[in-house]
């Protein structure tokens, strides 16, 4: 048997209609080849983040996605680990305890930032005429546009599955996101949380629904 990683890219664009924010995402991920495969009956995902609200609207996120289109029962840690508090591999043996998982999702940031692009500025000129008799008489409208920067966040992601009853990693990827001016954070959050289920699926390692 071939034990390779096998290395899989997959561009995926998803245009967050609520704030007008398109998200351009790009993930590779390997499955761990070592490890026989197996069913994944709940997951406990994990938002590593130290910004409450990114945390929670990664656990949530995935949570819906993984939900929705796998066969997988989703379960996030807010409910069982205390976000104030730091995670210890007792506090996420009961937490896994706790909740019957075997397995647990983990994403996280590695980075984050803003790139500029500057929009260069044009100017546009319509105009009318009217005619009475012999006499002609127009006008002109100028309009500038642009001519300012604009601001367009971009975030890369881990995301790393880990299986409770083998205790290994059975699958780990790194996603990347770019959004643009309408863009915020969450935006990025949510499309690295969807396009990780997304292949999660694709390369076999929870059955979709």
């Amino acid at each position: 048997m071939d034990i390779r990683p096998r290395l899989s890219r997959l561009g995926v664009f998803a245009c967050i209609a609520a704030v007008f924010g398109c998200v351009n995402t790009s993930i590779h991920s390997v499955p761990n080849l070592r490890i026989a495969p197996q069913a994944y009956s709940r997951v406990l995902v994990i938002g590593n983040f130290t910004n409450l609200a990114f945390r929670q609207t990664a656990e949530h996120q995935t949570c819906k996605e993984m939900n929705a289109k796998t066969t997988s029962d989703c379960v996030p840690s807010a409910g069982v680990l205390f976000p104030g508090q730091l995670v210890t591999p007792q506090s996420l043996r009961d937490a896994v305890e706790a909740v019957g998982a075997d397995g647990v999702l983990v994403l996280g940031a590695t980075g984050s930032g803003n790139t500029n692009v500057y929009v260069p500025q044009t100017t546009r000129t319509t105009g009318s005429a009217t005619v009475m008799g012999n006499t002609v008489s127009g006008q002109t409208t100028s309009r500038t546009y642009g001519g300012y920067n604009v601001s367009k966040p971009w975030a890369g992601f881990e995301v790393v599955l880990y299986s409770v009853p083998l205790d290994q990693q059975a699958w780990y990827a790194n996603a990347s996101a770019g959004g643009n001016a309408f863009s915020d954070w969450g935006d990025l959050i949510n499309a690295a949380s969807e396009s990780s289920v997304e292949r999660l699926i694709d390369d076999g390692v929870l059955t979709a629904r």
